[in-house]
């Protein structure tokens, strides 16, 4: 079931999803009232998931905020600070590199981290918005759980199978090939929708994905969990609109160009040079106005997903409005989705009775 969250304490045979279905799902015991296979789990305390490269299911305890927990801690520890980050914290390798941080593995005890640590003094704004952003959202499970700061370096999860850009690499392999599911693919637009939901409805005001140029870019901004779901880490670009007040925003102050960002984010006077003082402001509608690009990406060339893609057709031009204004708004995309899903699944189980 596409969208919904799980609980999970022991499964009997009986009560076994198939695999295809059960490694795209999360499964979540922070949530009450939630059945699966016909049964009620009460175990409100783990957050589990299965990893799809060794097919073993992961668990960890629910954590307040201000604690942390990983697969295999029997109990939630408090954010580590600069007594552990800068003396019992191993540094390892580097794995990413950019203008605002860069990226190193890290251990402690038998645990691997990503540590994150501010790149360049001139980007120290930007570092410390993104680390700010991390930390006010904790905990969610669609965002990187935080483990610990200390002044210019903090700690987060680590996720082996890094960026979401690397989806289609990964799901075409064949080590991952036979976990490939249109329900797999459909879940990960979903959680895309329920992250940008968090952004423009959440704890921190209506949020734009800034750092969002091109295809590439948006992307590299998730994490893919191992059992292929999505995880926002990177929200170092996250400036905020408020309505009420008249307050836009503007993604930088260079001029933005190319077919995959919004329209109103395009320099509209070609007959002058590019002024950031004269540049229109704009909203989180940018955000709308990529949407159907995220969801071709994931559902690729996938012949299954026909029906669904004539069920969004409309929705996914309502995206594409030149207005912004004219734009839904990501929780009307949410309900046409799982409409769009529940369709989808009605229809399959017609064919199967017959």
């Amino acid at each position: 079931m596409i969208g919904r969250i799980f609980v999970r304490r022991h499964m009997s045979n009986s009560s076994q999803i198939t695999s295809s279905v059960l490694c795209a799902l999360t499964v979540i015991v922070l949530i009450s009232h939630v059945s699966a296979g016909g049964h009620q789990f009460r175990d409100m305390s783990k957050l589990c998931w299965r990893n799809l490269s060794t097919d073993e299911w992961l668990c960890r305890p629910v954590c307040h905020y201000g604690y942390f927990s990983l697969p295999g801690m029997k109990r939630c520890y408090q954010w580590l600070g600069c007594e552990h980050i800068n003396t019992v914290i191993e540094v390892g390798d580097l794995i990413g590199n950019g203008a605002v941080k860069m990226i190193f593995k890290a251990f402690w005890k038998d645990f691997t981290f990503a540590l994150n640590i501010a790149s360049r003094e001139e980007y120290y704004p930007d570092y410390k918005h993104g680390k700010s952003m991390i930390t006010r959202l904790q905990p969610n499970p669609h965002v990187i759980q935080l483990i610990g700061a200390c002044g210019t370096r903090y700690l987060t999860e680590y996720h082996h199978l890094t960026s979401a850009d690397k989806f289609l690499h990964y799901i075409t392999s064949d080590k991952y090939k036979h976990h490939d599911s249109l329900e797999l693919r459909y879940q990960l637009c979903m959680d895309y929708l329920h992250i940008l939901d968090l952004l423009h409805n959440g704890p921190i005001g209506t949020r734009v994905l800034c750092d969002s140029n091109d295809l590439k870019k948006m992307l590299s901004q998730f994490l893919l969990r191992s059992d292929f779901r999505l995880i926002y880490n990177d929200m170092d670009a996250l400036p905020e609109v408020n309505h009420t007040a008249n307050r836009l925003i503007k993604c930088g102050h260079k001029e933005i160009t190319g077919d995959f960002v919004a329209p109103e984010q395009l320099w509209p006077y070609p007959e002058k040079e590019f002024s950031d003082d004269e540049m229109p402001p704009y909203d989180e509608k940018t955000d709308i106005w990529k949407i159907p690009s995220i969801f071709n990406y994931f559902l690729d060339s996938r012949t299954d997903a026909a029906s669904i893609k004539l069920h969004l057709f409309h929705i996914h031009l309502k995206c594409r409005e030149e207005n912004p204004k004219l734009r839904p708004t990501v929780r009307e995309v949410i309900t046409e989705y799982k409409q769009a899903w529940n369709s989808y699944k009605n229809q399959q189980n017609r064919r199967t009775e017959l």
